[in-house]
């Protein structure tokens, strides 16, 4: 019975060729989508954070409100206080700045990356 309703679709793909390029195409990009979707979900929600312990990481800025400025990063300065006065509260500090860069692709086209320094 199968075999037999295989048969009838082929006949009737056969007839119209623009309808099969059509849904061929469709299916194409579904699954295509589908597939990368699923790769990127996987890769930022569901695969671990490569750090031990990853809920017990923090980010610490100040926050300048009378200047109406946010997220502002410490400076150097700042930093190495902050690591001797938090010593007892923190196991460990770092310090990170990201900034975008410059670097060359695979073809030697420049391509623009977002760099982190440690």
């Amino acid at each position: 019975m199968l075999s037999k309703d295989f048969r009838q679709a082929g006949r009737a793909l056969r007839k119209r060729p623009g309808f099969t390029a059509v849904v061929a195409t469709t299916l194409a990009l579904g699954i295509g989508a589908s597939t990368a979707i699923f790769s990127v979900t996987n890769a930022v929600l569901l695969r671990p954070l490569p750090y031990k312990d990853p809920a017990r990481l923090a980010v610490a800025c100040y926050d300048m409100r009378k200047r109406n400025v946010r997220d502002f990063p410490f400076s150097n300065v700042n930093f190495v206080d902050l690591r001797k006065g938090a010593s007892a509260t923190f196991e460990d500090i770092a310090a990170v700045r990201t900034q975008r860069g410059v670097v060359p692709g695979a073809d030697g086209t420049p391509e623009q990356v977002r760099v982190g320094v440690v």
